[in-house]
């Protein structure tokens, strides 16, 4: 029996390429990218490549699961200790390369358990700080286009005399660089307007 790799996308720390990177030349990787409605739901039945390389087996000869974190080989506690069980049988050392640990055949399954619950929580925290970013970027545009759309788009294309950009701007409470770079130059914008204008009035003449 060979060594074999194993990565999944259930853990939120971990990219498939992150775990990639880690995992030993020359073994077999089984692969698990799971939808988003199996994750959500756990369904411990869409990891099949797991279950491949967790398939009984009357050979009985030493083998190394790699994994990046414990905490992508399991949804949750059972499921773990199955995979425990699993491996065992197979006579299989599961080696976490990022925390350097190694559970082997016969090891005490509540100790493991422990490791892979402060591998999870571990992970989800780091999770966490990855996203804390993201979602402060994600709502510094939603406010900016919010007052985009209710303080400046409006008059962007109108006379800047009857509407002074110096007035929007202050009115948006943004800067007139992110302004310009979600509606354009203010004077291309007053030209379309002014074409589109001309172009509706001949319409209506004819």
């Amino acid at each position: 029996m060979a060594d074999k790799a194993y990565i999944s996308n259930i853990s939120p720390a971990w990219t498939i390429e992150q775990q990639l990177v880690l995992m030993p030349a020359g073994v077999d990787v089984y692969r698990d990218e799971v939808k988003p409605r199996h994750r959500q739901a756990h369904q411990i039945a869409s990891l099949e490549q797991r279950a491949s390389i967790l398939r009984p087996t009357n050979r009985r000869r030493a083998e190394t699961i790699y994994v990046a974190s414990l905490a992508v080989l399991a949804w949750g506690e059972p499921d773990f200790r199955a995979v425990l069980t699993a491996a065992g049988a197979r006579g299989a050392t599961i080696k976490a390369l990022a925390s350097d640990v190694e559970i082997a055949p016969g090891s005490d399954p509540d100790a493991a358990v422990a490791v892979w619950k402060a591998s999870r929580n571990l992970d989800q925290r780091v999770a966490a700080l990855k996203a804390g970013p993201a979602i402060s970027a994600e709502n510094r545009r939603s406010k900016s286009d919010k007052a985009i759309k209710e303080h400046v788009e409006p008059y962007w294309p109108l006379p800047s005399k009857e509407y002074p950009t110096a007035a929007l701007v202050a009115a948006s409470g943004l800067s007139l660089n992110t302004i310009k770079d979600r509606l354009g130059p203010r004077p291309i914008a007053q030209y379309k307007h002014q074409q589109n204008l001309k172009r509706a009035a001949a319409r209506a003449k004819k």
